[in-house]
């Protein structure tokens, strides 16, 4: 598979190599596992390596075609004002790799509209993409499920209130979605410091303890509203792959990564 340039880095390291080298760290479903994939966890695909660990984790779904459609859930810009954006229903967004909808079907969006939340909802624009974390991700997961036509939701949010992500996701899996959301853990540590924190972290979500601080995840209360529905749902989650920057590249504040999926037990 050629890899999209969107979200990719130059490195000392070549694409084979380093794509060989993950997949060697790269934990694999069983059959049963991945067709119960209900919500994936993934890394931004800001560099070379999280571009990697996206794909990788995208090809553990093997039936696509069991959803109807996918939701993506990133951060914003701190410009764009606070709030979830859902597009309109006559949107449709056009990349370099493939053509995607972004359309929530009429009756979902009106669903959504009515929740009871402070949350402000309104469509999204190509320029609000360059603004958002999911510039990265949306790309590659349009060209890993271009064969299903699935339409691609992207929710993004500045400031996330836990009990309002938790409603509106809730709504969006209940009707057939998965979920995905795109985030780190930690950032701006040593390699040691890192590591030991994003032990704690995944230990954390193993075990569905829905206190994952700020300093542990950027996208901390995302990350524990997918918790907390796991809880909810009795979902399992696992560990695809973690990586630190430090693995690959010799700097003194790294950033970890992690590729996790939840799935019913």
């Amino acid at each position: 598979m050629k890899l999209p340039k969107i979200g990719l880095k130059e490195s000392e390291f070549s694409r084979e190599s380093l794509e060989n080298w993950l997949a060697a760290k790269t934990q694999e479903f069983d059959v049963v596992e991945s067709n119960s994939v209900k919500a994936l966890f993934m890394p931004v695909a800001s560099s070379e390596m999280c571009s990697l660990m996206v794909v990788q984790t995208l090809r553990q779904i093997t039936k696509f075609n069991s959803y109807k459609r996918v939701v993506v859930i990133g951060a914003a810009h701190p410009k764009v004002a606070a709030g979830i954006y859902l597009p309109d229903s006559d949107a449709v967004f056009r990349n370099e790799i493939t053509e995607f909808s972004m359309v929530l079907e009429p009756e979902l969006r009106d669903a959504v509209m009515k929740l009871n939340t402070s949350t402000q909802i309104s469509s999204v624009s190509t320029d609000f993409f360059e603004l958002c974390d999911l510039s990265y991700n949306l790309p590659i997961i349009a060209d890993m499920t271009a064969e299903y036509m699935l339409p691609i939701i992207p929710v993004a949010y500045k400031k996330a209130d836990m009990d309002e992500l938790i409603e509106i996701i809730e709504l969006l899996i209940d009707n057939g979605s998965l979920i995905i959301l795109c985030g780190g853990l930690s950032h701006s540590l040593s390699i040691r410091e890192s590591k030991s924190l994003d032990s704690e972290t995944i230990s954390k979500i193993i075990a569905l303890d829905s206190s994952i601080r700020n300093v542990q995840s950027n996208c901390y209360a995302a990350l524990n509203s997918l918790i907390q529905l796991a809880e909810n749902h009795y979902w399992r989650p696992r560990l695809i792959s973690y990586q630190t920057t430090g693995n690959k590249y010799n700097i003194k504040n790294t950033a970890g990564y992690a590729s996790m999926v939840f799935f019913n037990q």
